[in-house]
């Protein structure tokens, strides 16, 4: 999900697991000290790609969370 400013990735129950924070350009992105938003998407996807894979390996990995 692009928010302004980055990304924000969520889970199945629409948590926020990480937010990306990005800038336009490289140089735009030095100043502010964040990512470039080509940077910021790669880090969102490979994040949602080891979400969904942990999640499909072990179903339970939630539930167990939240019951604790």
């Amino acid at each position: 999900m692009t928010s302004p400013g980055g990304f924000k990735v969520l889970d199945a129950n629409g948590q926020a697991l990480v937010y990306v924070y990005a800038r336009e350009t490289s140089n735009e992105a030095n100043i502010a000290g964040v990512l470039t938003f080509d940077e910021a998407r790669r880090i969102a996807v490979n994040v949602a790609t080891s979400a969904r894979d942990a999640q499909s390996a072990r179903p339970d990995a939630l539930r167990d969370v939240q019951d604790a």
